[in-house]
């Protein structure tokens, strides 16, 4: 696996929805099983916004990318609000959606940002988002979520963990199609032909690799912070997402860690 840095890449979060809900809720099984779904399908949404745009190169690429996830952020918000929590879960479930509101503020920033052409203030919005989206996630996971929360279950979390090690230190060019996305292919090593060429050499491989900060929504998309030990990108603190496709999780992007 190999690490090249983008001033305007970006991985894949999520933070949409495709279901409107209404004004159910109430019990907390509902709840859960109500604002997880708006959280899983909104995931699946964003991911195919990635899976066919890639990772943005340029300013007028990520500008076009975040005006199609910009309406599905959008409808996320007015689905989650219109469910009701238990009232012991209310204060968490408010901090949640204003935590929301503040993310969607700022990609909307990061699209005005992207379109003045201005890599350095894209890439600081960036960060604050995903501060914002930390806590988010924390209220969520105060409130009973799991999908919200971007937890993952024990089981998705040994699989994500599994398919980075193997994106890291095996090699063959059989990695290009099968622990890989197309995005990942294109992004890092040019197309097919450059990445069966960089996975035939045995150096490119790490020896092994640290894996922390594991999370996302079940067999939908992962995130995670990984460290490898030999290879290319040796010593290099890393955040990697990954996608679920075809069964399996694939690394699509990967760059430096923020912090």
């Amino acid at each position: 696996m190999t690490a090249n840095s983008r001033a305007l890449g970006a991985a894949a979060a999520a933070i949409a929805s495709a279901a409107l809900l209404g004004g159910c809720g109430g019990t907390g099984a509902d709840f859960v099983s109500n604002a997880d779904g708006v959280c899983t399908d909104a995931a699946r949404g964003v991911n195919a916004v990635f899976s066919d745009g890639g990772t943005p190169t340029s300013g007028p690429e990520a500008a076009a990318q975040a005006s199609l996830l910009l309406p599905i952020e959008r409808r996320a918000l007015t689905d989650l609000r219109a469910i009701e929590p238990p009232r012991e879960r209310a204060a968490a479930y408010r901090r949640f959606l204003s935590a929301r509101e503040r993310a969607l503020a700022l990609t909307e920033r990061q699209r005005e940002a992207a379109e003045s052409g201005d890599p350095g203030v894209y890439d600081s919005l960036g960060e604050r988002r995903d501060q914002v989206n930390r806590e988010a996630d924390q209220d969520a996971v105060r409130a009973g979520l799991r999908a919200c929360g971007e937890r993952l279950a024990p089981e998705e979390v040994r699989a994500v963990s599994a398919a980075i090690r193997r994106a890291a230190t095996a090699t063959g060019p059989a990695l290009c199609t099968e622990a890989f996305t197309a995005n990942f292919v294109r992004s890092e090593f040019g197309g097919l032909a450059g990445c069966r060429r960089r996975q035939s050499d045995p150096a490119a491989a790490a020896d092994s690799v640290r894996i922390s900060a594991v999370r996302g929504i079940d067999s939908v998309y992962a995130l995670a912070i990984i460290v490898p030990s030999g290879g290319s990108s040796g010593g290099q603190r890393l955040r990697t997402s990954l996608l679920y496709s075809g069964g399996a999780y694939r690394a699509d992007s990967i760059g430096p860690a923020p912090g």
